[in-house]
């Protein structure tokens, strides 16, 4: 893996579970590691889902392998939320490659 490839700096999140005051449970998302990356665009669309304009956006992102990783977790890159749809470890090169969808809020 080149080092000099690695230009763009990511977030990966993790969720936890917390309970609040009351009981109830809702999602926090926990940074857990901040690095460089690669990322290349791979494709995107527009359309439309039930009468809404739906933003469609993949991307691949390229790190240096950390075990801490996993496809549970969500990626911010630039202020915007990505899910993990696959994870692919390459270990001759000590690389992984993750791929992203953005998230519509």
């Amino acid at each position: 893996m080149n080092a000099g490839t690695l230009t763009d700096i990511v977030t990966f999140e993790n969720p936890e579970t917390v309970r609040d005051n009351f009981g109830g449970q809702h999602t926090e998302w926990k940074a857990v590691w901040k690095g460089r990356a690669n990322i290349t665009n791979t494709g995107g669309s527009r359309r439309e889902e039930n009468g809404e304009i739906v933003h469609t956006l993949t991307r691949k992102v390229k790190i240096r392998f950390r075990p801490v990783l996993s496809p549970k977790m969500r990626i911010d890159i630039e202020g915007l939320k990505y899910r993990i749809l696959a994870m692919d470890r390459n270990r001759a090169d000590m690389s992984a490659t993750f791929t992203v969808e953005l998230i519509n809020d």
